[in-house]
């Protein structure tokens, strides 16, 4: 599972705008010094945007699934942001018909880059009626409130339009819908499915995912071995150990006559504030949440040999000699790797097995429109 991407589903692809920074640093939008500003009759480096934003009338569908459809304006958002970066801001003109990846043309590849961030549109608007869910009356408000602001923040209403345009939106009605697509939908989804604090998943689930996944949790008593680097010679590393091994020999006995005590697992803490030199035991004084892979294979396969409650044999790793107690799975704890809880990473590979099933599953109609998209009568390059 890709967790990277996972997460930016859950914080639902927040528009990536310099709209309001531009409004506050008072950008002047006349000014044709830098890549994508405006000038006269719209044209940006040499791009008419005006004959791009004409192609279509705005609300022409260019897909739908079910009730879910995205129109030209809102396609155009993502072509626009697309050809952005690839003809470095437009000052680049672009040869439709190069190859530029996969044996597929620059025209065919951008089609494509774009139409798979689109479809992402319609898999959240199509899976949250399905579910029968609806924004809220306070999620409009709130995107109201946001919208009042960007004009308030604007110089002029003239200064907003150009603003928008520039970041390619037709008008400030297509950049609502856009934000309500994009970022309150996906939300409206999940906690649909997964309550406000997106935590309602069961714990079944959650263990059937840390099983799935190998997750351990466990907390050690360490040992370290003195180190070269650290200025000593070898004699006195190998001196060391063997102290240590009859120290952490000690401990083990001291460990094994208490183990079926009730306070077992407090007495561990005693033993392991007391001996261990574990340099994280500060930061993670109830243990460590893990995947095998996050230890050193020693740790990692004595952890995965014993069930929760039980310690191991002296483990000996690269570190020094360890004495592992493995802790049952606490589900609200944090994997510190990706920061978030493995309740939360749960639902969100849930969330991601959902739009999968639902993406194979909805019936995606292309419009005679989208079909018709012709990059070269689109996309002009002026010499002005």
């Amino acid at each position: 599972m890709n967790y990277k991407s996972c997460l930016k589903i859950l914080i639902c692809f927040v528009l990536l705008l310099t709209i309001v920074v531009g409004f506050r640093n008072n950008e002047d939008p006349h000014d044709n010094n830098g890549p994508g500003s405006i000038g006269n009759g719209g044209h940006v480096h040499g791009l008419d945007r005006s004959i791009a934003m004409a192609a279509f009338e705005q609300d022409t569908v260019m897909m739908r699934a079910g009730d879910a459809v995205v129109t030209w304006a809102e396609f155009y958002f993502f072509l626009h942001n697309a050809l952005s970066q690839l003809s470095h801001g437009f000052m680049m003109e672009v040869d439709w018909d190069e190859e530029f990846f996969d044996n597929k043309t620059i025209a065919e590849s951008l089609l494509e880059f774009t139409t798979e961030h689109v479809l992402e549109l319609l898999i959240y608007e199509y899976a949250l009626s399905l579910l029968g869910g609806t924004l809220s009356q306070e999620d409009l408000n709130l995107i109201q409130m946001d919208i009042d602001m960007m004009i308030e923040s604007a110089e002029s209403m003239d200064f907003l339009e150009e603003t928008l345009i520039e970041n390619g939106f037709f008008n400030i009605d297509v950049y609502k819908t856009l934000r309500i697509k994009q970022e309150f939908i996906p939300w409206q989804l999940l906690s649909t499915l997964y309550g406000d604090d997106l935590t309602n998943i069961s714990d079944a689930a959650v263990s059937a995912f840390a099983e799935e996944h190998n997750f351990m949790r466990a907390k050690h008593i360490l040992l370290a071995f003195l180190r070269e680097e650290d200025g000593y010679s070898l004699q006195e590393i190998d001196e060391n150990k063997i102290v240590l091994r009859a120290q952490i020999e000690d401990i083990l006995a001291l460990l094994r006559e208490r183990a079926q005590d009730d306070d077992f697992i407090e007495f561990f803490d005693e033993q392991m504030w007391a001996h261990s030199e574990d340099p994280g035991l500060f930061y993670e004084p109830d243990g460590y949440l893990f995947l095998p892979e996050d230890m050193v294979a020693p740790f990692s396969d004595a952890t995965a040999a014993i069930k929760p409650g039980e310690i191991s044999d002296i483990v000996v790793t690269s570190f020094g000699y360890h004495i592992v107690l493995r802790l049952p799975l606490n589900y609200d704890e944090v994997y510190a790797k990706y920061g978030y809880p493995l309740r939360m990473l749960a639902v969100i590979e849930d969330f991601e097995n959902n739009l999968e099933f639902w993406r194979e599953t909805m019936n995606v109609e292309f419009t005679d429109a989208y079909k018709s998209i012709n990059f070269p009568e689109i996309f002009v390059w002026c010499s002005h």
